[in-house]
């Protein structure tokens, strides 16, 4: 596993061979080696060092058509010094690259945040580069990938360009449990009154709920976020009361929309 030639350098980042890269990370990701001794030191004999550093996943959708290979490059060519990359790729179920940034320091981490702002302008790329925790140790990667990889498929804030995906635990929830059918049912349990509505009443109560539950004890934020006076958008949240039944003032009734509501938005996506 091993490459070929040399590739730890004194300057710049320290990318890895392509194919080696995807191989190591497939290894992580499905536990294929579950000696993480072992393939802490494949990591450090390909030059990816990880002891003693501050690690990070991170993904970035792929722009249609785009050579994983080249869009790597782009990647390569924004970080800087002390910033050390491994780059995998994966096309499903859409096409994304992802990896690991190992840093000294996590100061060194934000660096790479801000230099990633330039680098997902490339036409290579289509939407926001996701980054999980900072993370000390290999056998914590694994769940910083995760977020980063879920947060690109959950297009979390596409209109940004670098996404914390850590500081949306709710959708990160909400997609690991899709699968689970008590979790399927809960928009045609808690939001069948919305979802009965014709299309554009539909939407815009939908719009209103997820405008408050994103602020449910700032009312007047949540109508600025709606571009509502805060009169009309007052009116909209007796009408949605009255029409799931529910008191948005309690904190269970919340807690069951906020997460009816992920569930829906999510399986409006797919």
């Amino acid at each position: 596993l091993i490459p070929e030639e040399p590739l730890l350098r004194t300057r710049g980042p320290a990318l890895w061979k392509f194919d080696t890269a995807c191989e190591l990370l497939d290894d992580l990701l499905n536990s294929r080696e579950t000696n993480l001794k072992l393939l802490t030191g494949k990591f450090e004999a390909a030059g990816f060092p990880v002891r003693k550093r501050a690690l990070r996943g991170f993904a970035v959708p792929l722009a249609s058509g785009q050579d994983p290979k080249a869009a790597v490059k782009e990647i390569k060519q924004h970080a800087g010094n002390g910033i050390n990359l491994v780059i995998g790729a994966l096309h499903s179920p859409t096409p994304k690259l992802f990896g690991i940034v190992s840093t000294a320091t996590n100061h060194f981490q934000d660096d790479f945040q801000q230099a990633m702002v330039h680098a997902v302008e490339s036409p290579a790329f289509e939407g926001p580069i996701y980054l999980g925790e900072i993370v000390a140790e290999l056998a914590q990667i694994r769940t910083s990938i995760e977020q980063a990889t879920e947060g690109c498929e959950l297009r979390l804030d596409p209109s940004a360009a670098v996404v914390l995906a850590a500081e949306y635990p709710l959708a990160l929830l909400t997609h690991e449990l899709r699968h689970e059918p008590a979790v399927q049912r809960l928009p045609q349990q808690e939001l069948a009154p919305i979802l009965a509505l014709e299309t554009n009443r539909r939407a815009e109560c939908l719009r209103v709920l997820e405008a408050y539950l994103s602020s449910p004890t700032n009312r007047s934020q949540a109508a600025t976020r709606c571009r509502l006076s805060r009169s009309v958008f007052y009116q909209r949240l007796a009408l949605l009361e009255s029409l799931l039944e529910a008191d948005l003032n309690d904190a269970r009734s919340l807690t069951i929309l906020s997460l009816s509501l992920s569930v829906y938005r999510q399986s409006q996506r797919r």
